[in-house]
């Protein structure tokens, strides 16, 4: 809750003032918090302070933006440099690497804990956190350079009429794609993301059983599976499939894996539900992807803050809907009854691709790029006109003599032919 509640507020208020103040503060903030509350767990860890003090970091890596605005910025920066037909690759690409991470510290962080004791792998992640920080700041290029004009002030409640603008502009038929696309992404955060929890205790009652080894095997395993299909999915996908069609195969994917989830009583066939579930990972980026294409370059910022903050809503509030769930179904013998319900709920957007359009929207230009347009234009005008009236000083300037004009003369036969005829 200190994490996410603060990133949820910092992501709607900085999001959309990156559109003008440019996205490398939106990257760098998330880093620089995740340093402190590292560098924080290690000063309590070696002065024997209160647990509650590492309260203290986590409210200032939540107020830094944390995971949200990181992913909002980040989302926003792909859709700058990227063209559209290949956001949604780079999409998968970038949640690629965040699971790789997942996976990693999953088989890693237990051996070394074990070995080492917590000190030493909060040594790792302060200089993790600190080489991510220089990076940014000294070798990531601005993609959204600062502007005057228009310019949203810095922590503003402008900044939440601005999502509303977004979010309420007609776009020509195009509002009710741009909402369901937002809806359903939360809905999909809310089916996977939000059943981690439940996901932990169901593996670790009966039948299963499951070690802390095997269950760090299979998270890991689940991470790249994927990771690894949303990349691969969609790279093979967009060469035969609309965006909306690669999104009913991933949903179809995420729901049959649900509901394999929901009768698993054998290790194997837990095993069995992330290969089932693989192109789970190529809907959220080909949603977000079709989200860019909808909105202007100006208002990415804005969109994908929206965006980043209902899915952390949707994964923090997953917790405290599924957990109760799970525990009453145990009392009739149906553990797997919350993996069915999230099925369910995974059908909304499945069934709300029917109502997208499928036709790429070209946004209107923005009042800057107007204004450009119209001084090239004046320029171009202009030009003609100099071009005019130095041909008409040519041909003053020539005597009668030199001119000659081409004119038809009927001859006998009542045909046209073209002479030359001296004035």
């Amino acid at each position: 809750m200190c994490l996410s509640v603060p990133s949820i507020v910092m992501s709607l208020l900085v999001g959309p003032w990156t559109d003008t103040g440019g996205r490398k503060p939106g990257l760098a903030s998330p880093v620089i918090g995740a340093f402190i509350e590292a560098l924080n767990a290690i000063i309590v860890m070696y002065t024997n302070w209160p647990i509650y003090m590492l309260f203290i970091g986590s409210v200032v890596n939540g107020c830094c933006g944390f995971f949200t605005i990181m992913t909002q910025t980040a989302m926003a920066y792909i859709a700058d440099t990227t063209p559209e037909t290949k956001v949604a690759l780079r999409m998968a690409i970038m949640q690629l690497m965040i699971l790789i991470g997942g996976l990693v510290s999953q088989i890693t962080s237990g051996l070394w804990i074990t070995r080492f004791g917590f000190i030493p792998p909060y040594w790792f992640i302060l200089a993790c956190q600190f080489s991510a920080a220089m990076y940014v700041i000294f070798i990531v290029p601005e993609s959204k350079p600062k502007t005057r004009k228009d310019r949203i002030p810095f922590f503003s409640l402008r900044s939440l009429k601005v999502i509303w603008s977004v979010y309420r502009d007609p776009r020509h038929g195009y509002r009710r794609s741009l909402v369901l696309l937002l809806i359903g992404d939360g809905i999909v955060s809310l089916s996977t993301m939000g059943l981690s929890g439940v996901i932990l205790l169901y593996v670790l009652r009966t039948p299963l059983c499951w070690s802390a080894n095997v269950l760090g095997g299979f998270m890991a395993f689940r991470f790249l599976t994927q990771g690894l299909g949303g990349v691969i999915g969609i790279g093979l996908l967009k060469r035969c499939c609309s965006d909306q069609n690669i999104a009913r195969i991933g949903l179809t994917s995420v729901i049959v894996s649900l509901v394999l989830f929901a009768f698993a009583n054998k290790t194997s066939m837990v095993f069995l539900v992330p290969l089932v579930g693989c192109l789970n990972g190529a809907v959220s980026p080909v949603m977000k992807g079709m989200m860019s294409k909808i909105t202007r370059p100006d208002e990415r910022g804005a969109t994908f803050s929206a965006v980043a903050a209902i899915s952390t809503l949707c994964n923090f509030v997953g917790a405290f809907f599924f957990n109760p769930i799970y525990i009453q179904s145990l009392s009739f013998g149906f553990p797997g009854l919350v993996f069915l319900i999230s099925a369910v709920l995974a059908l909304f957007p499945l069934i709300s691709m029917s109502f997208i359009r499928n036709t790429e929207y070209f946004p209107a230009p923005t009042s800057s790029e107007a204004e450009t347009s119209a001084i090239d234009e004046g320029k171009m005008i202009e030009l003609n006109e100099n071009n005019i009236e130095e041909a008409s000083d040519d041909i003053v300037a020539k005597s009668p003599d030199e001119l000659e004009v081409k004119k038809p003369i009927q001859d006998s036969d009542s045909t046209s032919i073209s002479t030359s005829t001296k004035l």
